[in-house]
Protein backbone atom coordinates (compact mmCIF):
# COMPACT_ATOMS: atom_id res chain seq x y z
CA UNK A 1 0.00 0.00 0.00
CA UNK A 2 1.22 3.71 -0.75
CA UNK A 3 0.22 4.85 2.64
CA UNK A 4 2.33 2.32 4.67
CA UNK A 5 5.52 2.63 1.79
CA UNK A 6 5.25 5.95 2.83
CA UNK A 7 5.61 5.24 6.76
CA UNK A 8 8.51 2.68 6.05
CA UNK A 9 10.29 5.94 4.96
CA UNK A 10 9.51 7.39 8.10
CA UNK A 11 10.64 5.20 9.76
CA UNK A 12 13.79 4.49 8.00
CA UNK A 13 14.96 8.32 8.56
CA UNK A 14 18.44 8.16 9.92
CA UNK A 15 17.34 10.31 13.09
CA UNK A 16 14.44 8.00 14.01
CA UNK A 17 16.29 4.95 13.82
CA UNK A 18 18.96 6.21 16.13
CA UNK A 19 16.19 7.23 18.65
CA UNK A 20 14.77 4.21 18.38
CA UNK A 21 18.14 2.19 19.46
CA UNK A 22 18.20 4.52 22.18
CA UNK A 23 14.60 3.70 23.23
CA UNK A 24 15.19 0.28 23.17
CA UNK A 25 18.54 0.49 24.63
CA UNK A 26 17.21 2.27 27.69
CA UNK A 27 13.90 2.11 29.77
CA UNK A 28 12.35 4.35 27.55
CA UNK A 29 9.69 1.96 26.73
CA UNK A 30 8.02 2.30 23.00
CA UNK A 31 9.03 5.02 20.57
CA UNK A 32 6.20 6.15 17.86
CA UNK A 33 5.77 8.76 14.98
CA UNK A 34 2.56 10.22 15.58
CA UNK A 35 0.29 13.38 14.32
CA UNK A 36 0.81 15.83 11.25
CA UNK A 37 4.35 14.26 9.84
CA UNK A 38 2.30 10.62 9.28
CA UNK A 39 -0.54 12.46 7.66
CA UNK A 40 1.55 14.81 5.50
CA UNK A 41 3.68 11.58 4.44
CA UNK A 42 0.72 9.74 3.65
CA UNK A 43 -0.46 13.10 1.14
CA UNK A 44 3.00 13.16 -0.46
CA UNK A 45 3.96 16.16 1.37
CA UNK A 46 7.16 17.41 2.98
CA UNK A 47 7.73 15.76 6.24
CA UNK A 48 11.53 16.86 7.32
CA UNK A 49 10.11 18.11 10.77
CA UNK A 50 9.28 14.81 12.65
CA UNK A 51 6.79 14.16 15.35
CA UNK A 52 7.58 11.46 17.95
CA UNK A 53 6.19 10.36 21.54
CA UNK A 54 8.24 7.69 24.26
CA UNK A 55 6.64 6.03 26.79
CA UNK A 56 8.97 7.09 29.62
CA UNK A 57 12.18 9.70 30.36
CA UNK A 58 11.88 11.76 27.11
CA UNK A 59 13.91 13.92 28.28
CA UNK A 60 16.61 11.59 29.10
CA UNK A 61 16.55 10.20 25.76
CA UNK A 62 16.48 13.30 24.19
CA UNK A 63 19.85 14.38 25.70
CA UNK A 64 21.38 11.30 24.95
CA UNK A 65 20.48 11.96 21.25
CA UNK A 66 22.13 14.65 21.58
CA UNK A 67 25.26 13.31 23.21
CA UNK A 68 25.53 10.82 20.44
CA UNK A 69 24.35 13.08 17.20
CA UNK A 70 25.75 16.53 18.52
CA UNK A 71 22.48 17.94 18.03
CA UNK A 72 20.60 20.61 19.60
CA UNK A 73 18.34 19.51 22.22
CA UNK A 74 15.50 22.42 23.56
CA UNK A 75 12.98 21.99 26.19
CA UNK A 76 9.37 23.02 24.86
CA UNK A 77 7.13 21.85 27.60
CA UNK A 78 6.60 22.43 31.35
CA UNK A 79 6.67 19.90 34.64
CA UNK A 80 3.82 17.67 33.50
CA UNK A 81 4.54 16.98 29.67
CA UNK A 82 8.63 16.93 28.59
CA UNK A 83 8.28 18.03 24.83
CA UNK A 84 11.61 18.55 23.67
CA UNK A 85 12.73 19.67 20.55
CA UNK A 86 15.93 17.81 18.83
CA UNK A 87 17.31 19.98 16.08
CA UNK A 88 19.62 18.14 13.65
CA UNK A 89 21.18 19.97 10.56
CA UNK A 90 18.17 22.07 8.47
CA UNK A 91 15.16 19.71 10.19
CA UNK A 92 13.74 18.73 14.27
CA UNK A 93 12.32 16.41 15.85
CA UNK A 94 10.01 16.92 18.42
CA UNK A 95 9.66 14.64 21.08
CA UNK A 96 6.97 14.21 23.72
CA UNK A 97 6.90 12.05 27.29
CA UNK A 98 3.85 10.07 27.38
CA UNK A 99 5.06 9.68 31.65
CA UNK A 100 1.55 8.98 33.19
CA UNK A 101 -0.81 8.86 30.04
CA UNK A 102 -1.34 5.92 27.57
CA UNK A 103 -0.80 6.69 24.40
CA UNK A 104 -4.68 5.28 23.64
CA UNK A 105 -5.24 8.41 26.10
CA UNK A 106 -3.03 10.86 24.21
CA UNK A 107 -4.07 10.32 20.68
CA UNK A 108 -8.10 10.30 21.60
CA UNK A 109 -7.03 13.75 23.14
CA UNK A 110 -5.42 14.97 19.56
CA UNK A 111 -7.86 17.65 17.69
CA UNK A 112 -8.53 15.68 14.60
CA UNK A 113 -8.68 11.75 13.39
CA UNK A 114 -5.95 12.45 10.12
CA UNK A 115 -3.77 13.67 14.06
CA UNK A 116 -4.44 10.88 15.82
CA UNK A 117 -2.75 7.74 14.26
CA UNK A 118 0.62 6.61 15.86
CA UNK A 119 3.72 4.20 13.97
CA UNK A 120 5.70 2.49 16.13
CA UNK A 121 9.18 2.60 15.23
CA UNK A 122 10.67 -0.72 16.20
CA UNK A 123 7.81 -3.10 14.87
CA UNK A 124 5.73 -1.01 12.68
CA UNK A 125 2.49 -1.21 14.08
CA UNK A 126 -0.13 1.06 13.40
CA UNK A 127 -2.03 2.37 16.17
CA UNK A 128 -5.30 4.05 15.02
CA UNK A 129 -8.45 4.27 17.29
CA UNK A 130 -10.20 7.15 16.00
CA UNK A 131 -10.59 6.16 12.77
CA UNK A 132 -7.99 7.98 11.20
CA UNK A 133 -6.54 5.78 7.89
CA UNK A 134 -10.14 5.95 6.39
CA UNK A 135 -10.43 9.43 7.00
CA UNK A 136 -6.97 10.30 5.40
CA UNK A 137 -7.82 7.83 2.42
CA UNK A 138 -11.46 9.35 2.49
CA UNK A 139 -9.96 13.43 2.97
CA UNK A 140 -12.10 14.48 5.47
CA UNK A 141 -11.14 16.59 8.63
CA UNK A 142 -13.23 15.07 11.76
CA UNK A 143 -12.93 15.38 15.23
CA UNK A 144 -11.91 12.93 17.61
CA UNK A 145 -14.22 13.52 19.86
CA UNK A 146 -17.21 16.74 20.93
CA UNK A 147 -14.95 18.57 23.34
CA UNK A 148 -11.67 18.87 20.80
CA UNK A 149 -12.61 22.74 19.82
CA UNK A 150 -13.94 23.40 23.57
CA UNK A 151 -10.74 22.40 25.39
CA UNK A 152 -8.47 24.56 23.05
CA UNK A 153 -10.62 27.35 20.63
CA UNK A 154 -7.70 27.99 18.30
CA UNK A 155 -7.97 24.57 17.04
CA UNK A 156 -10.96 26.20 15.61
CA UNK A 157 -8.59 28.21 13.32
CA UNK A 158 -6.53 25.28 12.82
CA UNK A 159 -9.03 23.37 11.05
CA UNK A 160 -10.04 25.98 8.97
CA UNK A 161 -6.07 26.25 8.23
CA UNK A 162 -6.25 22.41 7.32
CA UNK A 163 -9.01 22.46 4.96
CA UNK A 164 -7.19 25.24 3.09
CA UNK A 165 -3.95 24.27 3.19
CA UNK A 166 -4.45 20.53 2.51
CA UNK A 167 -4.95 19.09 -0.45
CA UNK A 168 -8.80 18.07 -1.62
CA UNK A 169 -9.66 17.78 1.96
CA UNK A 170 -13.39 19.00 3.07
CA UNK A 171 -14.16 19.44 6.65
CA UNK A 172 -17.06 16.62 8.42
CA UNK A 173 -20.31 18.87 8.98
CA UNK A 174 -20.12 17.99 12.61
CA UNK A 175 -17.37 19.06 13.23
CA UNK A 176 -17.24 22.13 11.42
CA UNK A 177 -20.34 22.80 13.45
CA UNK A 178 -18.33 21.75 16.85
CA UNK A 179 -15.02 24.41 15.63
CA UNK A 180 -18.41 27.36 15.18
CA UNK A 181 -20.16 26.66 18.53
CA UNK A 182 -16.22 26.83 20.51
CA UNK A 183 -14.91 29.99 18.36
CA UNK A 184 -16.24 32.40 20.21
CA UNK A 185 -13.95 31.30 22.88
CA UNK A 186 -10.95 32.50 21.13
CA UNK A 187 -11.16 35.95 22.88
CA UNK A 188 -9.69 34.14 25.47
CA UNK A 189 -7.12 32.93 23.80
CA UNK A 190 -3.93 34.48 24.19
CA UNK A 191 -3.30 36.56 21.17
CA UNK A 192 0.41 35.80 20.20
CA UNK A 193 -0.96 32.05 19.44
CA UNK A 194 -4.06 33.64 17.78
CA UNK A 195 -2.25 35.99 15.53
CA UNK A 196 0.35 32.71 14.68
CA UNK A 197 -2.75 30.92 13.36
CA UNK A 198 -4.41 33.94 11.61
CA UNK A 199 -1.68 34.60 9.77
CA UNK A 200 -0.77 31.15 8.27
CA UNK A 201 -4.29 31.49 7.53
CA UNK A 202 -4.43 34.65 5.54
CA UNK A 203 -1.07 33.94 3.91
CA UNK A 204 -2.68 30.99 1.65
CA UNK A 205 -3.09 31.80 -1.94
CA UNK A 206 -7.10 31.10 -1.83
CA UNK A 207 -7.25 34.42 0.26
CA UNK A 208 -11.44 34.28 -0.48
CA UNK A 209 -12.21 30.70 0.70
CA UNK A 210 -9.77 31.63 3.94
CA UNK A 211 -11.88 35.06 5.04
CA UNK A 212 -14.86 32.64 4.24
CA UNK A 213 -13.84 30.42 6.84
CA UNK A 214 -12.90 33.36 9.17
CA UNK A 215 -16.69 34.56 8.71
CA UNK A 216 -18.13 31.36 9.55
CA UNK A 217 -16.55 31.03 12.56
CA UNK A 218 -17.81 34.52 13.75
CA UNK A 219 -14.26 35.54 13.56
CA UNK A 220 -13.94 38.28 11.01
CA UNK A 221 -16.17 40.33 13.32
CA UNK A 222 -13.04 40.04 15.97
CA UNK A 223 -11.09 41.28 12.96
CA UNK A 224 -12.47 44.21 11.01
CA UNK A 225 -14.93 45.12 13.81
CA UNK A 226 -19.80 44.96 13.09
CA UNK A 227 -19.36 47.68 10.26
CA UNK A 228 -16.77 46.23 8.70
CA UNK A 229 -17.55 42.77 8.31
CA UNK A 230 -20.91 43.98 6.90
CA UNK A 231 -19.39 45.75 4.49
CA UNK A 232 -16.96 42.70 3.61
CA UNK A 233 -19.69 40.44 3.61
CA UNK A 234 -21.67 42.79 1.03
CA UNK A 235 -18.47 42.77 -1.44
CA UNK A 236 -17.19 39.85 -0.95
CA UNK A 237 -18.70 37.54 -3.97
CA UNK A 238 -17.57 40.59 -6.54
CA UNK A 239 -13.61 40.29 -4.56
CA UNK A 240 -12.23 37.24 -5.67
CA UNK A 241 -14.31 35.52 -8.75
CA UNK A 242 -13.94 31.44 -9.56
CA UNK A 243 -11.97 30.48 -12.37
CA UNK A 244 -8.52 29.93 -13.78
CA UNK A 245 -6.67 32.80 -14.32
CA UNK A 246 -9.00 34.87 -12.64
CA UNK A 247 -7.75 35.50 -9.28
CA UNK A 248 -5.60 38.29 -9.32
CA UNK A 249 -4.07 36.99 -6.19
CA UNK A 250 -2.46 34.31 -8.54
CA UNK A 251 -0.14 36.93 -9.56
CA UNK A 252 1.41 38.20 -6.40
CA UNK A 253 4.88 38.86 -7.04
CA UNK A 254 5.93 38.36 -3.01
CA UNK A 255 4.04 36.53 0.13
CA UNK A 256 0.08 37.06 0.51
CA UNK A 257 0.32 37.67 4.35
CA UNK A 258 0.29 41.48 4.15
CA UNK A 259 -1.59 41.85 0.82
CA UNK A 260 -4.45 39.81 2.55
CA UNK A 261 -5.00 41.86 5.12
CA UNK A 262 -4.93 45.11 2.76
CA UNK A 263 -8.03 43.33 0.77
CA UNK A 264 -9.57 42.65 3.73
CA UNK A 265 -9.11 46.53 5.57
CA UNK A 266 -9.81 47.85 1.96
CA UNK A 267 -13.02 45.56 1.23
CA UNK A 268 -14.45 46.54 4.99
CA UNK A 269 -14.00 49.98 4.78
CA UNK A 270 -15.29 53.25 2.68
CA UNK A 271 -12.09 54.33 2.13
CA UNK A 272 -8.05 54.22 2.49
CA UNK A 273 -8.02 56.20 5.51
CA UNK A 274 -11.15 54.01 7.38
CA UNK A 275 -9.15 50.66 5.63
CA UNK A 276 -5.91 52.02 7.65
CA UNK A 277 -7.80 52.61 10.99
CA UNK A 278 -9.19 48.82 10.44
CA UNK A 279 -5.93 47.47 10.33
CA UNK A 280 -4.88 49.56 13.15
CA UNK A 281 -7.62 48.66 15.09
CA UNK A 282 -6.11 44.70 14.53
CA UNK A 283 -2.80 45.69 15.42
CA UNK A 284 -4.24 47.10 19.03
CA UNK A 285 -5.90 43.80 19.52
CA UNK A 286 -3.01 42.21 18.81
CA UNK A 287 -3.83 40.21 16.11
CA UNK A 288 -1.78 42.25 13.46
CA UNK A 289 1.95 42.54 13.88
CA UNK A 290 3.48 45.95 13.41
CA UNK A 291 5.25 44.32 10.35
CA UNK A 292 2.08 43.36 8.41
CA UNK A 293 0.67 46.44 9.48
CA UNK A 294 3.15 48.42 7.86
CA UNK A 295 3.40 46.44 4.39
CA UNK A 296 -0.21 46.32 4.38
CA UNK A 297 -1.00 49.96 5.63
CA UNK A 298 1.12 50.86 2.12
CA UNK A 299 -0.83 48.84 0.02
CA UNK A 300 -3.63 51.22 0.71
CA UNK A 301 -1.40 54.69 0.74
CA UNK A 302 -1.54 55.55 -3.44
CA UNK A 303 -5.08 56.65 -4.56
CA UNK A 304 -8.00 53.86 -6.18
CA UNK A 305 -8.84 55.99 -8.82
CA UNK A 306 -7.04 54.45 -12.06
CA UNK A 307 -4.42 56.98 -13.62
CA UNK A 308 -5.53 58.07 -16.34
CA UNK A 309 -2.70 60.52 -17.59
CA UNK A 310 1.24 59.76 -17.90
CA UNK A 311 1.48 62.04 -15.30
CA UNK A 312 -1.22 60.76 -12.72
CA UNK A 313 0.42 57.15 -13.48
CA UNK A 314 3.71 58.26 -12.25
CA UNK A 315 2.32 59.84 -9.66
CA UNK A 316 0.16 56.69 -8.45
CA UNK A 317 3.21 54.47 -8.94
CA UNK A 318 5.31 56.92 -6.76
CA UNK A 319 2.54 56.78 -4.34
CA UNK A 320 3.07 52.74 -4.02
CA UNK A 321 6.82 52.64 -3.97
CA UNK A 322 8.47 49.19 -4.33
CA UNK A 323 5.16 47.18 -3.75
CA UNK A 324 2.88 48.98 -7.00
CA UNK A 325 2.27 45.56 -8.36
CA UNK A 326 0.88 44.09 -5.43
CA UNK A 327 -1.00 47.23 -5.16
CA UNK A 328 -2.17 46.87 -8.43
CA UNK A 329 -3.52 43.32 -7.98
CA UNK A 330 -5.02 44.43 -5.02
CA UNK A 331 -7.12 47.63 -6.75
CA UNK A 332 -8.24 44.57 -9.16
CA UNK A 333 -9.67 42.40 -6.57
CA UNK A 334 -11.95 45.35 -5.59
CA UNK A 335 -12.99 46.86 -8.81
CA UNK A 336 -16.67 46.23 -9.25
CA UNK A 337 -16.95 45.19 -12.84
CA UNK A 338 -14.91 42.57 -14.92
CA UNK A 339 -13.50 45.77 -16.98
CA UNK A 340 -12.11 47.65 -14.08
CA UNK A 341 -10.78 44.69 -13.19
CA UNK A 342 -8.79 44.07 -16.62
CA UNK A 343 -8.08 48.05 -16.36
CA UNK A 344 -5.58 47.43 -13.16
CA UNK A 345 -4.54 44.52 -14.74
CA UNK A 346 -3.40 46.55 -17.92
CA UNK A 347 -2.10 49.10 -15.61
CA UNK A 348 0.52 46.45 -13.96
CA UNK A 349 1.20 44.91 -17.42
CA UNK A 350 2.06 49.27 -18.90
CA UNK A 351 4.23 49.39 -15.67
CA UNK A 352 5.81 45.78 -16.29
CA UNK A 353 7.15 47.19 -19.81
CA UNK A 354 8.90 50.28 -18.25
CA UNK A 355 12.58 50.12 -18.53
CA UNK A 356 13.68 48.94 -15.14
CA UNK A 357 16.03 52.34 -15.00
CA UNK A 358 13.25 54.48 -15.23
CA UNK A 359 11.06 52.72 -13.59
CA UNK A 360 13.31 53.00 -10.71
CA UNK A 361 13.69 56.43 -10.68
CA UNK A 362 9.51 56.86 -10.57
CA UNK A 363 9.62 54.92 -7.34
CA UNK A 364 12.89 56.28 -5.48
CA UNK A 365 13.94 58.95 -7.59
CA UNK A 366 17.98 59.59 -7.14
CA UNK A 367 18.50 63.23 -5.33
CA UNK A 368 19.95 65.76 -8.32
CA UNK A 369 21.51 67.92 -6.25
CA UNK A 370 21.78 67.96 -2.12
CA UNK A 371 20.92 70.56 0.33
CA UNK A 372 23.94 72.96 0.16
CA UNK A 373 23.21 73.24 -3.76
CA UNK A 374 19.69 73.85 -3.42
CA UNK A 375 20.13 76.49 -0.40
CA UNK A 376 22.59 78.07 -2.85
CA UNK A 377 20.23 78.10 -5.53
CA UNK A 378 17.53 79.67 -3.68
CA UNK A 379 19.45 81.88 -1.53
CA UNK A 380 18.18 80.81 1.50
CA UNK A 381 18.85 78.75 4.59
CA UNK A 382 17.81 75.37 5.98
CA UNK A 383 13.76 75.58 7.20
CA UNK A 384 10.03 74.68 5.92
CA UNK A 385 10.93 76.13 2.75
CA UNK A 386 13.84 74.65 1.53
CA UNK A 387 11.92 71.14 2.63
CA UNK A 388 8.59 72.35 0.44
CA UNK A 389 11.44 73.56 -2.79
CA UNK A 390 13.41 70.00 -2.48
CA UNK A 391 9.70 68.26 -2.43
CA UNK A 392 8.46 69.87 -5.23
CA UNK A 393 11.72 68.93 -7.25
CA UNK A 394 11.16 65.69 -6.36
CA UNK A 395 7.49 65.53 -7.73
CA UNK A 396 9.07 67.14 -11.11
CA UNK A 397 11.28 64.28 -11.16
CA UNK A 398 8.54 61.65 -10.31
CA UNK A 399 6.49 63.26 -13.25
CA UNK A 400 9.47 63.19 -15.98
CA UNK A 401 9.87 66.81 -16.30
CA UNK A 402 12.84 66.85 -14.63
CA UNK A 403 15.68 64.00 -15.85
CA UNK A 404 18.98 66.22 -15.17
CA UNK A 405 21.08 68.37 -12.72
CA UNK A 406 20.78 70.90 -15.27
CA UNK A 407 17.10 70.99 -15.20
CA UNK A 408 17.27 70.66 -11.14
CA UNK A 409 19.02 73.69 -11.13
CA UNK A 410 16.74 75.38 -13.23
CA UNK A 411 13.66 74.22 -11.89
CA UNK A 412 15.05 75.77 -8.40
CA UNK A 413 16.27 79.06 -10.08
CA UNK A 414 13.02 79.84 -11.61
CA UNK A 415 11.34 79.37 -7.91
CA UNK A 416 14.02 81.41 -6.82
CA UNK A 417 12.98 84.20 -9.23
CA UNK A 418 9.16 83.66 -8.32
CA UNK A 419 8.60 82.40 -11.93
Amino acid sequence: MIIEAAWDELRDDVRVRRLGELAAASSAGRLLLVGGCLRDAALGLPTKDLDLVVEHDARGLAARYGELAGATVVPLGGERFAAIRIVEGGGWLDLLGLDGTTLDDDLHRRDLTVNAIALDVATGEILDPTGGRADLERRILRATHPGVFAEDPLRSLRLARLELTLPGFAVDAATEALARRAAAGLEAVARERVRDELDRILAVPEVGAATAWLDRLGFLELVLGGAGSSRWRERSPRLLPAGEGSNPADSLPAERLSWSWALLAAAGSEGPEEGRSLLARARRRELLSTASFDAAAALLAAGFDLPGSDRELRLWIHASGSQWRSAALLRAALAREPAGREDWLELARRVDALEEEELRGIVAPRPLLDGFEAQQLLGIGPGPALGAALADLRRAQVEGTVRTKAEAEALLGRRRGGV
